[in-house]
């Protein structure tokens, strides 16, 4: 398939501060991309270049085959959705929507037909007239979308757009630009720190950490087959635990051999991470593994209850397990189980995925 979009070795500095350092990644037409990472890894700086916004020191940005590194913002045809809703308070919901057809000089009655259409989309239909003082924070963020969407751009991007809603709404509102994104078919790229939105809506995600990538593929497997110990760590609930490879094994601190696949030296310090609702109370397979616990706290979550745990070398672990399941008081003692296959080792050293 032909990359609609291409980042190449793409590095940006601010003074001495590498913000990217060579970041390299593309995607198809009609794609839903993510940018994933924490405050200061180089997502929105990333977003920025590919807006025009910002210049990048070396590489380049493709986009239908054409490198657009001189191309001012206004040429990019992109349309962009911002965190902080940037509507015109002065401007009826109808002209901020408008505002970029206008500004491409499109005759009255195609900007009411495209205004009307891009509004029914993001279900304002009935609030062209109102103004933004008079809408939600969800609302202004419809009205952003819309007014992204209303270009027909070849490419839409969003930085954080949902990080100003509540809970519930930021819920709701990525489940509705998914479905639009779909819809429309516009190679879409999304900046989040939020790990779950970005499984939620992505196609693919690309975990940044300072500056560089780490891992990009399909939701699943960047969770359920982390590349490096970040994006283990970063995406979900991981415990990390301390263990140093033998012969043809990997003995974590706390006691049990995880497994004898780790392609490393003996003695080498190893981390073994552990999804928290991959532990159990009891064994469901003859080669489950058992981690002898102390309770430390158990806080109830409605479906489930995080138990928090110090194993015999000192460390915490942490499990969601079932509410109605039978636990013993803060201090009391516990088993838990995983199984090996389960387990995922990595080099304490330098986070390098090794089994």
């Amino acid at each position: 398939m032909t990359d609609h979009v291409a980042i190449e070795g793409v590095i940006k500095r601010f003074g001495p501060l590498t913000v990217l350092d060579g970041v390299s990644l593309s995607l198809p037409k009609g794609e839903f991309l993510t940018l994933l990472g924490p405050s200061g890894c180089g997502k929105t700086t990333l977003l920025r270049i590919i807006a025009g916004f910002l210049q990048q020191d070396r590489g380049h940005v493709r986009v239908g085959g054409r490198v657009i590194d001189p191309e001012p913002p206004h040429r990019r045809d992109f349309g962009m959705v911002f965190q902080h809703y940037a509507v015109f308070p002065h401007m009826s919901v109808f002209d901020n929507v408008a505002y970029g057809l206008r500004a491409r000089g499109v005759e009255s009655g195609e900007i009411a037909r495209k205004v009307a259409s891009a509004l029914a989309r993001v279900r304002l239909a009935d609030y062209a007239q109102r103004f933004p003082p008079q809408l939600s924070g969800g609302q202004k963020q419809r009205v952003g979308l819309a007014r992204a969407i209303v270009i027909e751009p070849e490419l839409l991007l969003m930085d954080e757009p949902l990080s100003n809603l509540d809970a519930k709404l930021r819920i709701e509102m990525r489940q509705e630009i998914r479905l639009l994104q779909r819809e429309l078919g516009i190679t879409t790229i999304y900046v989040t720190h939020d790990q779950e939105e970005a499984l939620a809506v992505s196609d693919r995600i690309a975990v940044l950490e300072r500056g560089h990538l780490l891992q990009i593929d399909v939701p699943r497997r960047i969770y359920e087959d982390p590349a490096h110990l970040f994006v283990a760590d970063f995406i979900g609930g991981a415990n990390k635990l301390a263990a140093t490879a033998e012969d043809g094994a990997v003995r974590l601190a706390a006691g049990p051999v995880v497994r004898a696949r780790a392609a490393v030296a003996a003695g080498t310090a190893l981390t073994v991470t552990l999804r928290i609702e991959d532990l159990r109370l009891a064994p469901e397979g003859p080669d489950w593994l058992r981690l002898s616990a102390r309770v430390v706290l158990a806080s109830y979550l409605g479906a489930r209850q995080r138990l928090a745990c110090t194993l015999s070398d000192g460390s915490t672990i942490e499990a969601d397990l079932d509410p109605a399941a039978g636990l013993p008081d803060p201090g009391g003692a516990i088993d838990l189980w995983f199984s090996p296959v389960k387990a995922r080792i990595f080099t304490a050293a330098d986070g390098r995925r090794v089994g």
